[in-house]
């Protein structure tokens, strides 16, 4: 997996960026409304949030990545259990990180299938429509944590050589065990698979990734705190979506 540090020379505007109060006479098409509602029901539509564009740092290519002129296909396993809010009722750093990725991928032209889990999960259809896709991200939580290995596998057996993006915690392993050949196998097939984990030890997680982070296909960034995660995002869609020429 390419650095997240790698950067190209006069980057064109790309990616949102962190989002700020909108005014009037500001560009309506920059309303982020994602950002406005995760803002809170006390503020709602009467406090827009804006979101500009950031630029592409376009890092260098990988040989397990597509062509440049691709359009991105991602598909993003989203915790939606108890342990992060509602995006509704207060501000969601899991969710926010998918709309990224979500955003970055469908504004290059791309296509993004989200799957909402906690105890059961929720499938979307290929969405290249971003509206259509940041809805969905925004929709029903359901519970606890139980990741659906046997999803991933089956998914990563029909569609092999995409890109899949895991949003999850430390709960992640606590079926991981007993899943660990399928999930290798859903790694190999996929183009790459990164796990983005908050809150856990990174050496203990390397450690038990040691073999899958050896085959060029996996990636694992650990997410120090809730609040880090909308840049991590930002920067993993750099790596994941670069700009089409």
């Amino acid at each position: 997996l390419p650095s997240l540090g790698a950067a190209a020379a006069a980057p064109e505007p790309f990616l949102p960026g962190a989002a700020s109060p909108w005014s009037p006479g500001d560009d309506p098409a920059a309303i982020d409304w994602p950002a406005t509602l995760a803002a809170g029901p006390d503020l709602g539509a009467a406090a827009p949030r804006r979101r500009e564009l950031e630029p592409d740092e376009d890092p260098a290519p990988s040989p397990t990545r597509r062509g440049r002129g691709e359009a991105p296909r991602v598909e993003i396993y989203l915790d939606t259990s108890w342990s992060m809010p509602h995006p509704e009722e207060g501000l969601n750093a899991m969710t926010l990180a998918a709309l990224i990725l979500a955003t970055a991928a469908t504004r290059q032209g791309g296509q993004v299938r989200a799957i909402l889990f906690s105890e059961n999960y929720m499938v979307s259809d290929w969405l290249g429509d971003e509206k259509a896709a940041l809805d969905f991200l925004c929709g029903t939580y359901l519970g606890g944590t139980v990741f659906p290995f046997e999803l991933l596998a089956e998914h990563a057996r029909e569609e092999p050589g995409i890109v899949r993006v895991i949003l999850s915690d430390g709960d992640f392993f606590w079926t991981y065990p007993s899943h660990k050949d399928s999930f290798a196998a859903a790694v190999a097939a996929s183009d790459p698979l990164v796990a983005t984990l908050l809150g856990c030890d990174p050496a203990n997680v390397r450690a038990q990734f040691a073999t899958l982070l050896s085959t060029g296909h996996f990636g694992f960034v650990p997410v120090a705190g809730a609040g880090d995660f909308a840049g991590v995002s930002a920067s993993l869609a750099r790596v994941l979506f670069r700009r089409r020429r």
